[in-house]
């Protein structure tokens, strides 16, 4: 049992888009539906206790991966301060689960679930594969940040808008920069802004450095359209079924 719990772990190592792999993502998007389902069905009587379910998983997980990386002599400034995209959005996750807001979730639908995805398509697991511990604390962080947007949609009701996603951008931009100027300080390499890390990620695809970088914008913005896209379709079908109710006003009359 504690091999699963060791840095130093001899079980199976994690294969990408192997088959415990594809079959938790498959978990995931279950889950996704169940939340849907049960929102529909009981309203406030399911989503209230799970708002304080989740967002105490989310912060539990984060605290208890601290704490795995601090006893197994891993924890360093330049590695585990929550300046990692999805480090900050699984904090934005709790604070948005606890205290609604709708201009937090659109950066979290807009930042958080992007990378999100990106984390739990191509996760920077190294050896670790399931049921390692570091594959389930992976799983459930990234996960949450999913599950934190997608519930704010399904209870509360928020839509995302375009407004809302090019200023997510705006901010995400400026955090980057931020983040650059802590890496120069801490000799770090958070947002990886300074070099690619050293598992396969969306990134290989957008050559050396600094050029990536640019690649990254260049996906973020398409990301944020993609994310608005099913939003924008369905006010445009929303808008076209108003006009053809409304009636015709007859000039003249």
């Amino acid at each position: 049992m504690t091999n699963y719990f060791s840095y130093n772990y001899t079980g199976a190592p994690f294969r990408l888009f192997g088959f415990t792999h594809l079959a938790t993502l498959v978990f995931i998007a279950g889950g996704i539906l169940l939340v849907y389902g049960a929102n529909r069905r009981y309203g406030s009587r399911f989503s209230e206790p799970f708002r304080f379910l989740l967002a105490g998983t989310i912060a539990a997980n984060e605290v208890i991966w601290h704490y795995w990386n601090a006893i197994n002599g891993l924890w360093t400034v330049q590695g585990m301060l929550p300046f990692h995209l999805c480090g900050t959005m699984v904090w934005v996750s709790v604070f948005l689960l606890l205290k609604p807001s709708f201009r937090v979730f659109e950066l979290l639908y807009y930042l958080g679930i992007g990378g999100a995805l990106q984390a739990l398509v191509t996760p920077n697991l190294e050896v670790f594969g399931f049921p390692h511990y570091r594959f389930f604390e992976t799983y459930i962080a990234h996960t949450g940040i999913i599950y934190a947007a997608l519930f704010c949609i399904f209870a509360r009701g928020y839509r995302p808008t375009l407004k809302g996603g090019v200023r997510a951008l705006i901010i995400g931009n400026i955090y980057l920069v931020i983040v650059y100027g802590i890496n120069l300080i801490l000799g770090s390499n958070y947002m990886y802004v300074m070099h690619k890390p050293e598992t396969f990620s969306v990134l290989n695809y957008f050559g050396p450095w600094p050029y990536y970088i640019l690649g990254i914008e260049l996906f973020a913005a398409v990301n944020m359209l993609l994310l608005y896209l099913p939003w924008g379709l369905i006010n445009r079908l929303k808008h076209r079924r108003t006009l053809i109710r409304e009636p015709l006003t007859v000039i003249g009359e």
